[in-house]
C-alpha cells in the first residue's frame, strides 16, 4: 500500500465536503508556514533566509523520495549536493569570519 493511499480509498475524499477540508486544513498550514518564515526573517540576515530556504527546498525533496518513494534523476541529485555543499561553505566562511573577528 502506497503512502497516503488510505485518503483516496476513504469515501469522505469522494464527498462535496472533502474539497473543503483539504481546502481549509492546507490553508492554515500555508498561513502557519508564512508566519514562521516572517518570524525566522526578523532574527536572520536575509542571505541567512535564503539559504535556510534552500535547505528547506531540498530536506522536501529528500522527503519526498523517501516517504513517497518519487524517482530523481541523476541531475536532480547534483543540484540538491551543490545546495548542501554551498549552505555548508558558507556556514564554514561565517564561523571563520567570527574567529578572525575576536
Amino acid at each position: 500500500m502506497a503512502p497516503c493511499s488510505f485518503l483516496y480509498s476513504v469515501d469522505f475524499c469522494k464527498a462535496a465536503w472533502g474539497f473543503p477540508i483539504f481546502l481549509t486544513v492546507g490553508s492554515v498550514l500555508y498561513h502557519t508556514y508564512n508566519q514562521t518564515s516572517y518570524q525566522a526573517l526578523a532574527e536572520l540576515s536575509p542571505l541567512s533566509h535564503s539559504i535556510a530556504n534552500t535547505v528547506k527546498r531540498v530536506v522536501i525533496i529528500v522527503a519526498s523520495v523517501v516517504v513517497l518513494k518519487n524517482t530523481i534523476t541523476m541531475q536532480g541529485w547534483i543540484a540538491a549536493l551543490v545546495a548542501v555543499g554551498g549552505v555548508f561553505l558558507y556556514s564554514l566562511a561565517q564561523m571563520a569570519e567570527k574567529k578572525a573577528a575576536k
